[in-house]
């Protein structure tokens, strides 16, 4: 009997410890999916990101897009920033940077801009989305890109030698540098204003959310007069009342101006 007794007491523990791992364990996924699904905050209290270090650009407020083909996260953007664009007012502009981390993401990057010199990447963005998704071989290449693109609006030889030019070459590492600069590592990444910053959320909707609240702010100035009030009291002088009483009687000094 006793035994019979310790064997089921070790039982019971046995159950409760897996019990609550289980459970455990389905709050944890619960949570995941949750967050994957933007219901939850990231724990920023701002939508977006200040790069101090970078001047406001206004005129007019450009919006860059930092992309990769190979990005579905940035294909499930793609049709709303699209959208977004088509209506936008003539103080705002809209470009793409295809990003050029590596090897593969240089070769769709030499693509993207060979296709903006002719005025087709527009048109072509959904036919390489699905194309990838499908055949990512298709894009290990140069040729086998050039035998995808002939006929298309661009026959196969001018595709290669717009691909190969100097052109070419000098835009995409000009936009490698500045991915560099803003510390970029992952996509989609919007940069407005040479400012702002908009992380992508895990649904594309509260991304464009986001967009068109920073813009919203910037074109009535309340978000650049923040900035602008900010620098100046810094960097103010004194008044009267705060300086010193001694301060009558001291030679003036010398204006000198701040460098950052």
């Amino acid at each position: 009997m006793v035994r019979k007794r310790q064997i089921s007491n070790v039982e019971l523990v046995q159950r409760v410890i897996l019990g609550a791992i289980a459970a455990i364990v389905i709050v944890i996924l619960g949570y995941i999916v949750i967050y994957a699904l933007g219901l939850v905050g990231s724990g920023n209290s701002e939508p977006y990101l200040t790069l101090d270090e970078r001047e406001l650009q206004t005129e007019p407020i450009e919006v860059i897009e930092f992309f990769s083909y190979s990005c579905p996260h940035c294909e499930k953007l793609e049709p709303l920033l699209e959208r977004w664009a088509r209506g936008i007012s003539d103080d705002i502009s809209f470009r793409k940077i295809h990003v050029s981390f590596d090897n593969q993401t240089k070769i769709l990057a030499n693509l993207h801009v060979a296709l903006e010199q002719r005025g087709l990447a527009a048109e072509y963005s959904d036919r390489i989305f699905r194309e990838i998704n499908r055949r990512p071989s298709t894009f290990n290449s140069p040729a086998a890109i050039a035998d995808f693109v002939d006929g298309h609006g661009i026959e196969k030889e001018m595709f290669q030698r717009l691909y190969a030019s100097t052109r070419v070459s000098e835009i995409v590492d000009r936009n490698a540098l500045l991915t560099r600069e803003l510390g970029i590592r992952g996509v989609p990444f919007l940069v407005v204003a040479n400012k702002y910053v908009i992380p992508a959320k895990a649904l594309p909707r509260e991304t464009m959310n986001t967009l068109r609240g920073v813009i919203d702010a910037l074109q009535s100035g309340e978000l650049g007069a923040i900035d602008s009030e900010s620098t100046t009291d810094e960097g103010a002088d004194p008044s009267p009342d705060d300086r010193s009483p001694d301060s009558e009687d001291a030679e003036p000094a010398e204006s000198s101006e701040s460098t950052e």
